[in-house]
């Protein structure tokens, strides 16, 4: 008789904050930097960093300019839902298929979090402004 093969999955369970209990805050989320990031997450995130008196560092579009030298997010608190849906171990698709109750925008604008945070500039990257 052959033995049965079964695929486990991580359990993916959120706190009240969009965001999972068990994150190692280990940093490799952070390896992109255009994300799907909403207006008002943009600005959640600049007063958090004012409020904070945190400096984006520039790390040549090479990570996050929000990860810090230990790989940890300085804006964790005001991180956007994209970041917050991130699983090491869970693609994204399946995360939203667990979680039907999450909303997710149809066509969000793509922020490139280096021109925002560090030049100012909020375009979406899909008009061809960051080519």
């Amino acid at each position: 008789m052959e033995s049965a093969s079964f695929h486990t999955e991580p359990t993916v369970v959120f706190d009240g904050d969009n965001s999972y209990p068990d994150c190692e805050r280990c940093g490799r989320c952070c390896r992109i930097n255009v994300l799907a990031v909403l207006p008002e997450e943009v600005a959640r995130m600049r007063a958090y960093i004012e409020e904070h008196d945190i400096a984006p560092r520039d790390r040549g579009k090479e990570v996050c300019c929000f990860q810090g030298d230990d790989g940890r997010c300085l804006v964790w608190e005001a991180r956007p839902q994209i970041c917050r849906l991130h699983h090491c171990r869970v693609p994204r698709h399946r995360v939203v298929q667990l979680n039907p109750q999450l909303c997710i925008p149809a066509d969000p604008p793509l922020i490139d979090l280096h021109e925002c945070f560090l030049n100012g500039d909020e375009r979406d990257p899909r008009s061809g402004a960051f080519a």
